[in-house]
């Protein structure tokens, strides 16, 4: 079952089992491909856990995702107002798709 677990106001982590993307027709792999299925992935994602409705007011935010063996994790956060803090921050995060 997926686990959610706000981090701070700014950032939300979701641990998606293999059965998790099972459930939904996903697979790690499937990731890598089409930009619009990525997409609306992520975003049904972040519906689902954004029950405050806190990263719902279409400030830009990123997905990182960190596949493991049983699934993956999803850390989402709302991007920085400063250009210089967002970039520091994805230089320093394993790989990221910014949305």
């Amino acid at each position: 079952m997926m686990e959610m677990d706000r981090l701070n106001e700014n950032t939300i982590k979701v641990i998606l089992s293999t059965q998790d993307l099972q459930d939904r027709g996903v697979t790690v792999l499937d990731l890598l491909g089409n930009k619009k299925q990525i997409e609306s992935f992520f975003y049904s994602i972040l519906d689902e856990v954004d029950k405050d409705h806190v990263f719902s007011n279409n400030e830009p935010v990123t997905f990182q995702i960190m596949p493991n063996k049983q699934g993956l994790e999803l850390i989402i956060s709302k991007s920085l107002d400063d250009a210089d803090e967002t970039l520091f921050a994805t230089q320093n995060l394993a790989p990221t798709i910014m949305m």
